[in-house]
């Protein structure tokens, strides 16, 4: 899924770390940005997947995974 959506570079590292359960704090420490920034691109990201928080982030990279295991098998 995540695949398919058109993220930009740095949202594709965010959306990572969100997955991860990082918090917008530990993300822009991690990546060297403001927290305000990290929070514009948490809220940039959620509307391109179509899902309303950190929760749903968790389970979408669970399907994600599930589902590359599955194209292994």
């Amino acid at each position: 899924m995540l695949a398919t959506v058109p993220l930009t570079d740095r949202q594709l590292v965010i959306a990572g770390l969100l997955e991860r359960g990082f918090n917008n704090a530990q993300i822009g420490l991690e990546i060297g940005y403001s927290e305000s920034l990290i929070r514009q691109e948490t809220v940039a990201i959620y509307r391109k997947l179509q899902v309303t928080g950190r929760k749903a982030m968790q389970i979408i990279r669970t399907l994600h995974l599930e589902a590359a295991a599955n194209q292994d098998t």
